[in-house]
């Protein structure tokens, strides 16, 4: 309510920035302002999603890569572990049967996971981050978060743009 009354920000956008943005006006404000926040969290949404239908090998070579940035940009880094740690967050609950407003992906996703497997996720994710934060060796964090991440045996869904590619056609 409060995007739509001070900044002027159409009922069914607010409504969804509120959702992503987890009730906290700032961060929603800053979405509706930079959009390559909603960016980052959507390309962070796939790389969960398709590291969880992968082997080590691209689970490793994405730990290098995030690994290799934490050098140089320890922010955009904590941002991307955050983004993971809220997508497993949000897996668990919906895993769990818990009445609440994910998005449809994340029913999606939470109906291949166990809530023990999300709940390891989530623990995975938040240990990575307190050792990012304690200046253990960056890639190695990582890679241990991805070998305690589940695997989820289902073919990855159509991206967004093939949806919308699909629907455009009804």
């Amino acid at each position: 309510a409060a995007l739509e009354a001070f900044e002027g920000v159409e009922p069914e956008r607010a409504a969804w920035l509120a959702r992503a943005a987890r009730g906290r006006y700032g961060l929603a404000k800053r979405m509706h302002a930079d959009p390559s926040i909603n960016v980052l969290r959507e390309s962070v949404e796939e790389d969960v999603r398709r590291l969880a239908r992968s082997g080590r090998g691209p689970r490793f070579d994405y730990a290098e890569q995030l690994g290799g940035a934490w050098y140089r940009e320890r922010d955009g880094v904590l941002q991307t572990i955050d983004l993971w740690r809220d997508w497993w967050r949000d897996v668990l609950v919906a895993a769990s049967g818990a009445e609440t407003d994910v998005p449809d992906v994340v029913a999606e996703e939470a109906r291949l996971v166990r809530p023990v497997d999300a709940l390891r996720a989530l623990r995975a994710v938040q240990t990575a981050r307190e050792h990012l934060l304690a200046n253990t060796h960056a890639t190695l964090a990582l890679e241990v978060m991805m070998l305690d991440l589940p695997v989820v045996n289902a073919p990855m869904p159509a991206g967004r743009e093939d949806r919308e590619a699909a629907t455009a056609g009804r």
